[in-house]
């Protein structure tokens, strides 16, 4: 339970804090300490995760069905398969790779909290 959930404690979120944030936990609380979040904050902070669960499960949906093209590609014999090295070249960049689907699942439930790292 974090900010997005009605969650106003400071010391309770503080240790919703994650990896390198834990060592920081007493300056996390100090600078949670009096911090204004309102019911309005909440709100707009729960539509935008909301939104990138979404954009997140598009993302998921769309290398499922990439993938399934690619499959039924593969099946067939005669197929020359003729964007599979630009897939290749593509996922070889900084910044683009391969995900599966369960990747995509562990991001939607990490992103719910914004003090989760």
């Amino acid at each position: 339970m974090g900010f997005s959930r009605g969650q106003r404690d400071p010391d309770a979120l503080a240790q919703l804090a994650k990896g390198a944030l834990r060592s920081k936990i007493p300056a996390l609380v100090e600078a949670l300490d009096g911090t204004r979040f309102s019911a309005q904050h909440a709100l707009l902070i729960g539509g935008i995760l909301r939104h990138i669960d979404f954009l997140d499960t598009e993302i998921a949906a769309l290398g499922d069905a990439i993938e399934a093209h690619f499959q039924a590609d593969r099946e067939r014999e005669d197929s020359e398969r003729p964007f599979e090295l630009a897939v290749q070249i593509a996922c070889s960049l900084d910044g683009i790779l391969a995900t599966h689907r369960a990747d995509a699942d562990r991001r939607v439930r990490d992103r719910h909290d914004p003090l989760r790292v």
